[in-house]
């Protein structure tokens, strides 16, 4: 939007802002919403530049073409795994779909921050799983409630730090090790990243 009409609109009475802060969306919320968005047009455009109908393209997913033309439209019933999936499916390289930080490149700030959350989140969401835990049985281990354990499984991670994070990991009996190191000289800024067993 131009500037001048910003101000006319505003001096107006009017708030202008983008569709994020109109929906109050957090920036993991938002940056989960272009993720989906940029995979499902990605997937788009593997298909036009094979020259893949919908319909070819599942049958090679053993899927429908509905279920293709709700992946392309990043329709809610779709599932960020099921767009990795079928990307993968169709042959795309895991390093062709992002880099490393898919917060980084969403042009977040604190990627780095985003990144490690959501490795501390899918490492809890592993022993959860490997023990075989209810949402329920977790929080009773984890000292929080059961849909807080939901979001954290499901990666919604807005309302927490990794202090907490961190602190959840240890209530399941896993240790943290926090390593503190000089950055690369060839790398512009230092970093921030989980390592996983």
């Amino acid at each position: 939007m131009r500037e001048d009409k910003k101000q006319r609109l505003e001096s107006a009475g009017w708030r202008v802002g983008d569709t994020a802060e109109f929906l109050e969306l957090t920036p993991e919320e938002a940056a989960f919403i272009e993720l989906k968005l940029a995979l499902a047009v990605y997937l788009r455009d593997v298909r036009t530049s094979n020259g893949w109908t919908q319909t070819e393209v599942a049958r090679r997913l053993g899927s429908s073409q509905s279920r293709v033309a709700k992946m392309e439209a990043a329709d809610a019933t779709v599932s960020l795994d099921l767009l990795f999936k079928s990307l993968l499916a169709l042959g795309v390289m895991p390093h062709t779909v992002g880099s490393d930080n898919v917060f980084a490149d969403l042009g977040l700030a604190r990627a780095d921050e985003h990144l490690a959350k959501a490795a501390l989140a899918r490492e809890i969401a592993g022993v959860i799983t490997r023990r075989r835990l209810t949402q329920t049985q977790a929080a009773r281990v984890l000292g929080a409630t059961q849909p807080k354990v939901s979001d954290v499984v499901a990666g919604r991670l807005a309302g927490f730090s990794m202090e907490r994070l961190i602190r959840f990991l240890n209530a399941l009996d896993r240790d943290v090790e926090i390593r503190v190191s000089p950055k690369p000289r060839g790398r512009e800024r230092a970093t921030l990243h989980v390592v996983g067993p």
